[in-house]
């Protein structure tokens, strides 16, 4: 299907196209079958290379290809391949992290019929409230922009070394099994709030192809982001950093301003059996325990609950300092 989006500044004038490959269970082969509607025709069965997120992903590799050997070419001519292929291999060592408020993290762990769902599916299932309306309208339009009308169905984690996830998203950092998410998990560069904000072109503003990549090329991606550092031969001991850089902010504060991650979109959410590993940062500043005992002890609460689900259910808990 040839695609008739505006091009305003996208680099190249290539069309996407899905490959027109035949459906793995009945063997027909649509030309019309896309990302925004991924399902056999004849059968309606998902192709197996993932969903629709996945499809998007795949749609545009031509284009995040082309980025790729660009930034490739620059740092081997200037003599740091080497390095290039170092951070590629600490890249693909990342998992993906779920941040979210402890309370759900323990509801989730405690019961197998629980799904932690993305943020519309909560809001349109009345098990959460919504966001102030700009912050509603904002989260809305910016899933549209990544994947149409599948974007209310994505649930939004962080690459991560070390098993701590992007701490604006809540206190409970839940690492998932790759298992669990391939075949259905995208990487962006960066926060997709940002990411929209830097990169959205044209009168239909429309995301420019060659941002997001599967699970298995996250380190394409990450290659393209850090082209100039790694051009510039920097030292890979901060690269830790490089992958994301997130502190938990005084309250009334915006933390999710300050951080820098690569976001990982997962489509229709998990269960607990997706989850290898559970951390929880701890206040330690004396103030931060005393300003609201109440609070400090519902979060002790909170804590112990969470150690005792995921320990009967086989999943390593760890307490970090905040």
């Amino acid at each position: 299907m040839t695609d008739t989006r505006p091009r305003s500044g996208w680099s190249g004038a290539q069309t996407l196209r899905m490959s027109s490959l035949p459906c793995w269970y009945c063997g027909d082969i649509d030309e019309n079958r896309n990302w925004a509607d991924p399902h056999c025709r004849i059968c309606d069965a998902l192709p197996q290379d993932g969903t629709p997120n996945v499809q998007k992903a795949i749609e545009e590799r031509p284009f995040l290809e082309s980025r790729y050997e660009k930034a490739r070419s620059s740092i081997s001519q200037a003599g740091y391949e080497h390095l290039l292929d170092a951070f590629a291999s600490l890249v693909t060592r990342t998992r993906v992290v779920v941040a979210m408020p402890l309370g759900w993290a323990v509801l989730l762990l405690s019961d197998r019929k629980q799904r932690y769902v993305s943020y519309g599916v909560q809001v349109d299932g009345g098990t959460r409230l919504a966001d102030s309306t700009d912050e509603d309208n904002e989260r809305t339009i910016i899933d549209r922009f990544f994947y149409g009308r599948h974007g209310k169905l994505v649930v939004h984690g962080a690459l991560s070394l070390d098993g701590l996830g992007a701490c604006s998203f809540g206190e409970a950092h839940l690492t998932l099994k790759d298992v669990a998410i391939d075949g259905r998990a995208t990487v962006t560069e960066e926060d997709s709030f940002k990411l929209a904000n830097r990169h959205v072109v044209g009168p239909q503003r429309w995301m420019p192809p060659g941002y997001i990549a599967t699970w298995a090329e996250r380190h394409k991606l990450a290659a393209t982001k850090y082209e100039q550092e790694l051009s510039m031969g920097q030292d890979l001991s901060v690269s830790s950093t490089w992958i994301i850089r997130s502190e938990p902010a005084p309250e009334g504060e915006r933390a999710r301003e300050a951080e820098s991650f690569f976001e990982v979109h997962i489509y229709d959410g998990f269960r607990r059996e997706s989850v290898c590993e559970a951390q929880v940062r701890i206040a330690t500043d004396a103030r931060q325990k005393t300003e609201d005992p109440a609070c400090a002890f519902a979060e002790a609460i909170a804590i112990n609950s969470l150690r005792a689900a995921a320990g009967k259910i086989g999943v390593p808990m760890k307490e970090r300092p905040a």
